[in-house]
């Protein structure tokens, strides 16, 4: 990818203005300066910045919907119970039972049949 060797500077060579990291010099040995390696580096930054801010929005996006679609889930097996079993059970819990108006119907039913 990069070559981040340091050349070898000597104080007689032409292309150098006396230090090694004047501004313009090229210090490694591909012959770029660090303001350009600088500037790839930050452009590299902005795109790995960029794809991390994509991504952690895509994350949200879809926890936000993965709880809506277990929302509803949830809400729609709940109002089947309510709606469907409630009534039924109702009917099953009164099987068996007897009560007493039941019982003084039956008398009175039983009256009236042999009264005749």
């Amino acid at each position: 990818m990069w070559n981040l060797k340091k050349s070898s500077t000597t104080p007689s060579d032409s292309s150098q203005s006396g230090t090694p990291l004047s501004k313009g010099s090229s210090v490694f040995s591909d012959g770029s300066s660090i303001e350009e390696r600088l500037d790839e580096l930050f452009e590299l930054v902005e795109e790995t910045n960029k794809t991390v801010r994509a991504m952690r929005r895509e994350a949200i996006i879809g926890r936000v919907i993965r709880f809506f679609m277990w929302a509803i889930v949830i809400i729609s097996a709940y109002v089947t119970i309510v709606n469907y079993l409630t009534p039924l059970l109702q009917t099953f819990s009164g099987v068996g039972e007897i009560k007493p108006t039941d019982i003084n119907n039956l008398i009175d039913f039983y009256r009236e049949q042999f009264s005749k």
